[in-house]
């Protein structure tokens, strides 16, 4: 009797792990950077690898109930850094996340389309723009206190979304927020239509900084299988950002995708109104070698070389 409990157990058990999906996924990325910047120049290795760790499960009515949680190991870090967990529940075309979670900002369509190189940089566009960003911070000891409420909806080619982002929900003393440390809400939205994308994007207090409202404004436009090119704006009340105006275009050829920007910035602090970039990428099947060369507001040089690959 007690090999059929035991037996019966086990198989209740093992069904109920099979119902739930969990994966785990990942990126990783290797290469060489330079950087000439106020006339010191400096080469250096890069490399990131991140691993995301998914859990979800569907309820007989159709709500999906997941969550996730993510290790990064960084060049210049001890060792690998852990973000806090985000939970959601998705039906319907709706999403809620709480926790770890997206922005509203963040998640926007097109934000980052200008972006060229293995690491994914850009010297123009959103670089002088402070917001929330976990798609790419790792979660520290710091941020025990911080909370993200993320909602969003799709509607075949529509996404809309909103989030708040609260920098210490229990109102203990945190010495690394900024003083004055407001909570961050944002919305997005970006709809396609035809060859035509269009994307924006708006958050007051950006990065929890009192006053520091921005906007994102951009739209890409398909010409063929081969060609796009867009124009994105970025700009608000951050005394540090100004207004900066993007022009970006790609065109691929079999493996290889070749790209450019240029941006112009309003700051009267620059040296250089115009600031702009090349790059290459070249599909190997299953990874990528990318490779950039920019050139910043304050004539400031950026250059790598890299491989991309997921997994």
């Amino acid at each position: 009797m007690k090999k059929i409990l035991l037996a019966t157990t086990m198989i209740v058990a093992t069904a109920g792990v099979a119902a739930a999906d969990v994966t785990v996924s990942g990126s990783g990325r290797m290469g060489i950077v330079y950087a000439e910047v106020g006339g010191t120049d400096a080469t250096r290795i890069a490399y990131r690898l991140r691993l995301n760790f998914d859990a979800s499960k569907e309820t007989d009515g159709g709500i999906t109930f997941g969550g996730r949680f993510r290790a990064q190991a960084t060049d210049g870090t001890t060792g690998a850094l852990w973000n806090n967990a985000k939970v959601y529940a998705k039906y319907n075309g709706f999403t809620v996340e709480v926790g770890n979670t997206e922005t509203a900002y963040d998640a926007a369509a097109l934000l980052y389309a200008s972006e060229f190189g293995f690491i994914g940089s850009t010297t123009a566009g959103y670089a002088f723009q402070n917001y929330t960003s976990y798609r790419s911070s790792e979660y520290t000891a710091a941020q025990v206190d911080r909370l993200g409420v993320y909602v969003a909806y799709s509607a075949d080619t529509f996404n809309a979304r909103l989030s708040v982002v609260t920098p210490d929900q229990n109102g203990s003393i945190n010495t690394s927020l900024p003083a004055g440390a407001k909570e961050e809400v944002s919305v997005s939205a970006d709809y396609s239509f035809g060859d035509f994308v269009v994307s924006g994007a708006y958050a007051s207090s950006g990065n929890f900084i009192d006053g520091n409202d921005i906007y994102f404004l951009g739209g890409e436009y398909k010409f063929n299988d081969a060609l796009s090119a867009g124009l994105l704006v970025n700009g608000g009340d951050d005394a540090d950002g100004g207004v900066t105006v993007t022009a970006y275009g790609r065109y691929t050829t079999g493996a290889v995708t070749f790209g450019g920007f240029i941006g112009t910035n309003d700051l009267n602090t620059n040296q250089d109104d115009i600031g702009g970039g090349l790059g290459i990428s070249y599909d190997i099947g299953g990874a990528t070698v990318d490779a950039t060369i920019q050139r910043g507001f304050n004539d400031d040089t950026y250059a790598d070389l890299g491989v991309n690959f997921s997994f």
